[in-house]
């Protein structure tokens, strides 16, 4: 038998050793075999948790005043309804919004959709809990050229909420 034979085996015991060793730290030393899920354990800190998840509460700390109150934004009309999205555009500008832009979206549109620029979600959330509640929410993504936080396609399924 080579040398490097007893090499290769050498390190093949111990790969299945280390392999071995891993599977057990993994599910436990148990005598019965049998996995069990264990519940977590609060923190013993006094410190507080954290909120469950930040969809719960997509709004959680903004105002109107943070979230509406001349936050620019544009509407496209995609509805194929003409004059609708000025109507949407008059409507959010009584709100507090700075409306930047009302255009004819190149495309028409079967769904409302609110469009956010980075670091916007929140304000989209807030728009569409308190405004438009049956929209879509999606990132921008860099779809929209213009220096807006916000823009609101008006779809075919437009209604006022």
């Amino acid at each position: 038998m080579s040398a490097t034979s007893t090499i290769r085996g050498v390190i093949l015991v111990a790969a299945v050793v280390i392999g071995i060793l891993l599977i057990g730290q993994a599910f436990g030393a148990s005598s019965s075999g049998t996995l069990h899920a264990s519940s977590p354990k609060p923190p013993s800190s006094p410190s507080p948790s954290p909120s469950p998840s930040p969809t719960n509460s997509p709004t959680s700390g903004l105002t109107h005043q943070t979230a509406v109150k001349g936050v620019p934004i544009q509407v496209l009309n995609g509805s194929g309804n003409d004059g609708l999205g000025a109507t949407v555009a008059e409507s959010l500008h009584k709100k507090g919004y700075k409306i930047v832009a009302v255009e004819t979206a190149g495309a028409q549109s079967a769904k409302t959709t609110i469009y956010y620029e980075s670091g916007a979600k929140d304000l989209a959330e807030y728009m569409k809990q308190h405004y438009i509640p049956f929209a879509q929410v999606k990132a921008a993504k860099n779809l929209f050229s213009a220096p807006v936080k916000l823009t609101v396609l008006v779809g075919s399924d437009y209604h006022s909420a």
